[in-house]
């Protein structure tokens, strides 16, 4: 309680220091110094979602998948509009070996999205969850090598990607 009020009287500052600080520590390999200066970082500035949002993009970068989890449920917390804070939240929870409770993020993260889209990437990360097992290329690209035809034609490389 107290902490969240000092960082307001000294304009975001606490929160910015332990967050640099955490980031630097990640850096050098001191995880254990890194994760207790993220948690004082979110613990000062519990509604700044950019704040948890960048600690968790550093956590993530650095292995450390439960902060990262952590830190992005925070900022869903904070944002609670932001599916690509549900998305990177669902990866870290993939990441951490919870494929269940991923999957039950994301179809959260679509209950709550305002708009009627609620985006490819969600989307997409759920259909694997739900749906495992090769993805459209990799079935394509196997009838390709089986049959081997002398031409193919592709409609709707969405990307630009192509099997061939």
């Amino acid at each position: 309680m107290l902490l969240p009020l000092l960082n307001r009287l000294f304009s975001g500052k606490i929160s910015m220091v332990a967050l640099t600080a955490g980031m630097a520590a990640y850096q050098r390999g001191d995880r254990p110094t890194a994760r207790r200066l993220l948690v004082i970082a979110s613990a000062a500035a519990p509604h700044d979602s950019d704040m948890h949002d960048r600690a968790s993009a550093a956590a993530s970068q650095a292995g450390d998948h439960r902060l990262a989890l952590d830190l992005l449920t925070n900022a869903s917390r904070a944002d609670p509009g932001n599916s690509d804070f549900q998305v990177r939240a669902a990866l870290a929870q993939c990441a951490l070996g919870d494929e269940q409770g991923a999957a039950r993020r994301c179809e959260e993260a679509i209950t709550r999205t305002t708009d009627r889209d609620p985006g490819f990437v969600l989307m997409r990360l759920l259909a694997q969850l739900r749906l495992p097992g090769p993805s459209n290329a990799e079935v394509l690209m196997a009838i390709h090598n089986w049959r081997r035809p002398r031409t193919y034609v592709e409609i709707g490389v969405a990307a630009g990607d192509s099997i061939v």
